[in-house]
């Protein structure tokens, strides 16, 4: 966040994942433009990621829509949850 990257974090709608399925979705997730590597964080219960990427390379609603092209025809869908920005953190 001291760099001005955003958090996202996304609901991961699909059948339980295995843990290959899972890997391929977080190595996906980091493989898009802007997002930072090494930053992707799972979660099976609920079913959910994060990540932290730079908005001036690639939006948030972009990232999304890459990763799920990208995903094909896998069973899973990322949506949106919330994006948690630097000027957020330091207003609490």
């Amino acid at each position: 966040m001291e760099r001005g990257h955003q958090v996202v974090f996304t609901d991961v709608s699909s059948r339980k994942l295995t843990r290959s399925e899972w890997h391929l979705l977080a190595w996906t997730v980091q493989s898009v433009r802007g997002v930072m590597r090494g930053s992707v964080r799972t979660s099976k219960a609920p079913m959910a990621l994060s990540f932290a990427i730079n908005p001036k390379v690639t939006a948030a609603a972009t990232a999304i829509r890459e990763i799920n092209r990208r995903m094909g025809k896998q069973p899973v869908r990322v949506s949106l949850i919330r994006t948690m920005s630097p000027q957020e953190v330091a207003a609490r």
